[in-house]
């Protein structure tokens, strides 16, 4: 009975974290076991459960790693290694992936799926004239889902 108890409350507690806060998809550069940094961003790693395939790890995080990070003011809540990173359907804040192709306006990533901009995006190292298949890129969103910046990788590749 304590068991059953115990797997119902730590799966309300996942889904009250994974409905919280601010959903990032991004690759980890670095993990000091304080901070988590990542292209262009930084997140207090907290006291967040890091999952890797669905269950709790206790491994450390590597460089290169692809996370799924649900931050909230800053800190960590939940860090979920993903391994083979399948497109994500969840509204994501930050995204960081390789475009696929590029139609006008819209980009088509390798993970995250389909994004439009307009005018308002701000450009970070570039501008639209540096996008082409296979070129990394930081996406960063509003609460509202709305592009606001385009952070480009590397742009002297």
């Amino acid at each position: 009975m304590w068991l059953r108890e115990s797997a119902l409350l730590a799966a309300l507690l996942w889904v009250e974290v994974a409905t919280a806060g601010e959903l990032w998809l991004v690759e980890l550069e670095g993990d000091d076991g304080l901070t988590l940094d990542m292209m262009g961003a930084r997140v207090e790693r907290g006291s967040a459960p890091v999952w890797r395939a669905g269950r709790l790890d206790g491994e450390p995080l590597r460089p290169g790693d692809r996370l799924a990070l649900w931050v909230e003011q800053g800190v960590a809540l939940r860090i979920e290694v993903q391994e083979h990173p399948a497109p994500i359907r969840d509204p994501w804040r930050r995204g960081q992936d390789r475009v696929a192709s590029l139609d006008g306006n819209e980009l088509t990533l390798a993970h995250l799926g389909r994004v439009t901009w307009d005018e308002r995006v701000a450009w970070v190292n570039g501008s639209a004239a540096d996008l082409a298949p296979g070129r990394e890129l930081v996406l960063t969103r509003d609460g509202a889902g709305v592009l606001i910046e385009i952070l480009i990788v590397n742009p002297e590749e």
